[in-house]
């Protein structure tokens, strides 16, 4: 009954409802093939009689009037499988599509059915996508063997250094992984692109349903935990790679986080020795834990920000001796009597030897020795990490691959997992130009659209990386992880010079606002008190205020209190990138850009206004606003321990660590100091006679 009714069904579209509404349709040639094939009439298709679905492809039957014959008229391309087998370029190309996009048959069928276009069976489909997924794999070994046969990439080299790692497709709480699916991924360290990778799947839904296993596609390849997985497929991929074995290349080191069973696994197959390579990402969470165990029985190590410290001390110095084992192994060994305020070892990396004060210093004894053997061990192994390597490229091919293949779905039970992953691993090395390779292979004619479509996501894909990499969208996305917000500051000093008191400090946060007058103990200059227009805050003037602010935080010993500050900026320098057509002087002054961008009728600021610092700020902050300025902020942003480094080096440069330098080295130094230049201009001068009179006075220090 139901057979019979399915069957009336299927009578009735084909007969009563033909070709209503959309299809999907190859124009070119449909109009080659709207002729009558016995007397060369061309076709009306008001005379289609009938229509055979073939997935999204379609055969119309349409009778032609001059002869009274029905012809059979296909809507799309017709193309041959490499084993003979036919397959209409309309479904392989939606099923090439799905994977690409990371959706199943469910989710195509919804798009088409809200198009009210027919879609493919599930059969028709899956047939469609081992199709598609075959070529997939093919076409990533034979990228993969053409990258590592390049000359220009790795010569003549035969050992080679790649980078490991595994995602699983369920996410695992810390306790328990049961994951049926893994995925792995081995990455050339000079080319970054993908050379091979490996599926393990511990169920096939067919198997457990009681198929045979060689009537089916089965993915079944992996008995044991999830867990051991990364073992297992870590000795496929770096011992066992058919990709590596073609081209003669060996893996003689390996990246990869500090799982040691990995390794282990992989030397215990190979019969050469194979060297681990610490992933400076992992090494810097294990490092960053070993404080956390001994803030245990260390109270000293609970204080905030201490740990972050210890933190920072180590990248910076795997960061700045990059490559340089026994630097490195030696700047490790200091760090400790560095925490400690004693920098007679120290290299010129340390600032505090220019008597900059040290924010966070060690004192408890006890701790020095446990700090001493956590910082000896990692300098006694600092050969594993000194190249500063990382797997984070397979970090993020393992998250590209769980947007293809969600983990709150299970499609390990079939080969859909296999074919996503296939899919990413092509798109990874090739980018989308990947599509246009795999519609080569399957002899699909050429299609602007889909050309077109590599080139710009390609390129998009490229000026995003350029972008991300750039200073200020790392401080940027500094400023979102530590969830700062912007302040517009302003000063009002009683001076030009560095020894000027500040009259008045204001600030602004949206509608939060602070103002405060400072009692001067000098006397104020008359052409100070008659200035109509004052020097606005951080962001108009920065290389004015900063300095004259830091000073009066220093002074007052309160540099701890205020590192919470990300950095400052400059907007002056913004105003003149965005208003680049704006020539002329005195344009960018606060008050001009006010009168010719904010001030209206109903603004009751007048002239005199300028004199407030909290008037400037809020016409700043205006002004940021009116602009929408506030995301290029970042790119004058420096960081609060630069500014305070700068401010050691600037050409103000303190009197009292002058005084200590002509103590300790004399006259030469002095001479050296003064005469070093800052900005492309000498710090004071470069005139002998001068320099003379300056180090015949001390005093003038």
């Amino acid at each position: 009954m139901v057979k019979a009714k399915k069957e009336c069904v299927e009578n009735d579209v084909q007969n009563n409802s033909v070709c209503k509404r959309q299809r999907i349709v190859d124009l070119c040639e449909l109009g080659r093939n709207l002729k009558c094939k016995k007397c060369k009439n061309v076709f009306d298709l008001e005379n289609i009689v009938a229509e055979k679905h073939v997935g999204l492809h379609s055969v119309l039957s349409i009778v032609c009037r001059e002869c009274d014959v029905t012809n059979a008229v296909h809507t799309g391309k017709i193309n041959k499988s490499g084993n003979g087998e036919q397959y209409a370029e309309s479904n392989v190309t939606a099923v090439l599509g799905s994977i690409h996009s990371g959706v199943g048959h469910t989710a195509l069928q919804k798009i088409l059915a809200c198009m009210d276009i027919p879609c493919l069976s599930n059969e028709a489909y899956k047939r469609y996508e081992i199709f598609s997924a075959w070529l997939l794999r093919k076409l990533q070994r034979i990228a993969a063997s053409e990258l590592l046969q390049k000359k220009d990439t790795l010569g003549n080299i035969v050992n080679i250094i790649i980078s490991y790692d595994m995602g699983w497709s369920k996410r695992g709480n810390g306790r328990s992984y049961d994951s049926l699916n893994g995925y792995a991924t081995i990455i050339g360290f000079l080319s970054k692109k993908i050379l091979d990778f490996t599926t393990c799947n511990r169920k096939c839904s067919k198997c457990d349903k009681g198929h045979n296993k060689n009537e089916h596609d089965c993915r079944l390849n992996f008995q044991g935990s999830a867990k051991a997985m990364e073992a297992y497929a870590g000795v496929e991929l770096i011992t066992k790679s058919e990709v590596l074995k073609e081209v003669g290349l060996n893996v003689r080191a390996v990246i990869g986080d500090e799982d040691i069973s990995i390794i282990a696994a992989v030397r215990t197959v190979s019969d050469k020795f194979i060297h681990k390579l610490a992933d400076k990402n992992h090494l810097v969470k294990h490092f960053t834990n070993e404080w956390y165990g001994l803030a245990k029985k260390f109270n000293q190590l609970n204080k905030k920000g201490a740990i972050s410290h210890l933190k920072k001390c180590f990248t910076y110095a795997i960061a700045q001796d990059k490559g340089q084992e026994t630097q490195l192994g030696d700047v490790l060994r200091n760090l400790p009597d560095h925490l400690y305020g004693r920098h007679e070892n120290c290299s010129e990396w340390c600032h505090r030897q220019n008597s900059l004060k040290q924010s966070i210093k060690f004192t408890d004894e006890a701790l020095y020795d446990g700090m001493t053997k956590v910082f000896t061990k990692y300098a006694n192994n600092a050969a594993k990490f000194a190249m500063a390597a990382s797997s984070q490229t397979n970090e993020s091919v393992n998250n590209i691959i769980a947007h293809k293949a969600p983990k709150n779905v299970c499609l390990s039970k079939s080969a859909s997992c296999d074919f996503r992953v296939a899919s990413e691993v092509c798109s990874k090395n090739d980018g989308e130009q990947s599509i246009n390779s795999i519609r080569k292979k399957l002899n699909i004619s050429y299609g602007d659209h889909v050309y077109y479509h590599a080139i710009q996501a390609d390129k998009k894909w490229k000026d995003r990386a350029c972008r991300e990499s750039t200073k200020p969208k790392k401080l940027r996305r500094l400023q979102l992880k530590e969830n700062c917000t912007i302040v517009y500051f302003d000063l009002e000093t009683s001076g030009f010079s560095a020894a000027a008191d500040i009259l008045q400090i204001a600030a602004i946060s949206g509608e939060v606002t602070f103002n405060v007058y400072i009692h001067s103990s000098q006397k104020v200059p008359a052409n100070v008190r008659d200035l109509k227009y004052s020097k606005v805050n951080l962001a108009h003037n920065a290389s004015f205020d900063t300095p004259r602010l830091l000073r009066l935080i220093s002074k007052y010993n309160m540099i701890d209190e205020y590192r919470v500050i990300t950095g400052f900026s400059n907007t002056l320098i913004v105003f003149k990138k965005v208003l680049s057509n704006r020539k002329g002087p005195g344009l960018f002054k606060l008050k001009t850009l006010y009168d010719d961008f904010i001030r209206n009728e109903n603004d009751t600021g007048s002239d005199s206004s300028f004199h407030d610092a909290q008037f400037d700020v809020e016409v700043l902050q205006k002004l940021a606003i009116h602009f929408k300025i506030e995301e290029k902020l970042f790119s004058t942003l420096k960081t609060f321990q630069t500014s305070l480094i700068e401010l050691n080096d600037s050409s103000e440069i303190r009197s009292d660590y002058l005084i200590n330098v002509y103590k300790k080295e004399g006259e030469s130094k002095i001479v050296e100091i003064l005469s070093e230049k800052v900005d492309g201009k000498p710090r004071v001068s470069k005139n002998k006679k001068v320099l003379q009179k300056i180090i015949k006075n001390p005093a003038t220090f």
